[in-house]
């Protein structure tokens, strides 16, 4: 890396330095700043092959499944670990099972105290900068069934967009019935968000978990099966929050995005934790239980626009904000944070995305051209 910034020069290594980096190689155009729609059709594109994206069943799936070309490269891959190779899945979860019993052996033989938390997603997250394009393969699926999913898709979309639950929901579920894609996320949200306008909360639970990838609950899974044989505590972090919610629903009421939580979800984590440390007897007895829910400090006083958030926060919270179809709040919270700290570029970058959603494209501009300034400076 050091011969590289020396030929090449210095190299953004964050995600979200590539990211604000790519958006400032070219004049600012409303094309490379395009986002979606919460409520959105997908995109169905033919597949040259049969075999393309199917899974078991022959249904298209909405995610490409990674293929190595040959054992030489896997062998590259386990001996010299090289960055930009991928290392097998069932690799990662052997190396994960590993790491999580050497804590645990570690810990245990030192006599210190250990608990673990299971890991949480957000099950209802959606990135609207991302259309989903679902592949199926061409020739297999007769034009009147695409013209029937498209129909009722659309015409779903158009429901859900006025609210109009009660009346999406026959054409989701025809859409369902028709399964032209065996993985449609977007489809699982929608329903699941239908199920939850109409109080059928349950369902919709059902629906939402649907969501969630088969690595994050496969990793939770190992982590059960490691905590049992080593007899340590394990604290369900989704399972607090469903307890916490009034609905059961799990979703953006505790998160920004797929992991990050708000406020609210650190909150029920961290009053879990201490519930925890208390009640195993770790600190010295004292007068009184904590309590899970203070006297005085009712969730539905926390205003989560509250200008004594950091511009960090408030970023957070804007993309939130944008990435369930509200760029208007998207704009207060991001021009509440370039006001706390000029150099907070990802806000600058929201702001871009937000006023291209509304239209106002000289807005876009200028705040693309106030992006390009505070990443020069901060470079």
């Amino acid at each position: 890396m050091g011969v590289h910034a020396l030929c090449c020069g210095k190299q953004q290594l964050s995600y979200g330095g590539e990211e604000i980096a790519r958006a400032l190689d070219a004049p600012y155009s409303p094309d490379n700043f395009r986002s979606y729609d919460y409520f959105t059709v997908p995109e169905l594109k033919a597949s040259a092959s049969r075999t393309d994206n199917l899974d078991s069943a022959g249904h298209p799936t909405s995610r490409a499944q990674p293929k190595f070309n040959s054992d030489f490269k896997g062998l590259v891959k386990r001996t010299f670990r090289l960055g930009w190779i991928g290392i097998p899945e069932d690799e990662v979860y052997a190396i994960f099972q590993r790491n999580i019993a050497q804590m645990m052996e570690t810990a245990l033989k030192a006599n210190v105290p250990i608990v673990f938390v299971r890991k949480a997603m957000n099950p209802q997250e959606r990135y609207v900068r991302a259309q989903s394009t679902y592949r199926i393969p061409s020739g297999d699926i007769g034009n009147d069934k695409l013209a029937q999913w498209r129909t009722h898709y659309s015409r779903a979309v158009d429901n859900l967009k006025s609210s109009r639950f009660s009346a999406a929901l026959p054409d989701l579920q025809a859409v369902w019935e028709l399964s032209m894609v065996n993985q449609d996320r977007l489809l699982n949200l929608y329903i699941g968000r239908t199920y939850e306008a109409l109080g059928l909360y349950k369902k919709a639970t059902a629906m939402y978990e649907s969501r969630l990838s088969p690595k994050h609950v496969h990793l939770n899974g190992i982590l059960d099966e490691v905590a049992a044989a080593h007899a340590v505590p394990v604290i369900d972090a989704y399972g607090q929050l469903q307890k916490d919610s009034r609905t059961g629903i799990v979703g953006y009421n505790y998160f920004v995005d797929s992991v990050h939580m708000t406020s609210e979800g650190c909150r029920v984590l961290g009053t879990s934790l201490a519930a925890f440390i208390d009640e195993s007897g770790y600190l010295p007895p004292r007068p009184g239980k904590y309590q899970a829910e203070h006297p005085g400090t009712a969730r539905d006083q926390v205003d989560i626009g509250s200008k004594s958030f950091n511009a960090e926060v408030q970023t957070a919270l804007g993309w939130s904000a944008f990435n369930q179809g509200d760029p208007v709040t998207a704009v207060r919270l991001a021009t509440t944070a370039v006001g706390k700290d000029r150099g907070e570029t990802q806000a600058y970058l929201l702001l871009v995305y937000a006023h291209t959603k509304l239209g106002d494209l000289s807005k876009a501009e200028h705040s693309w051209r106030e992006l390009k300034q505070a990443y020069q400076n901060k470079k």
